[in-house]
């Protein structure tokens, strides 16, 4: 645990660099005593989140190109097949 007690968890919350994942698990068992730094918890525990969406939006973006690219081609390839059909029925 890399906190074993209150002093060092204090230490931890004294440097600006945001908290990893696993600060803030090992944080939680002092939130009473050290309920002072909740606003800046809360601040960077926010802060993740929000650059987790922002991943999660461009990852979402990519997928929806790709996703429309693939309907268009899907889209082509049926009129594609239609036009040869309808060239089909127009040479019997």
């Amino acid at each position: 645990m890399p906190f074993p007690d209150m002093d060092e968890a204090e230490k931890r919350l004294s440097h600006p660099e945001p908290l990893t994942a696993e600060d803030a698990r090992a944080l939680f068992r002092w939130l009473g005593p050290l309920h002072h730094h909740l606003p800046r918890i809360q601040m960077d525990l926010a802060l993740q989140q929000i650059e987790a969406v922002d991943r999660f939006n461009k990852a979402s973006g990519r997928l929806t190109k790709l996703g429309m690219w693939l309907v268009g081609l899907q889209t082509f390839a049926a009129l594609v097949a239609l036009a040869i059909s309808v060239i089909s029925l127009l040479h019997k």
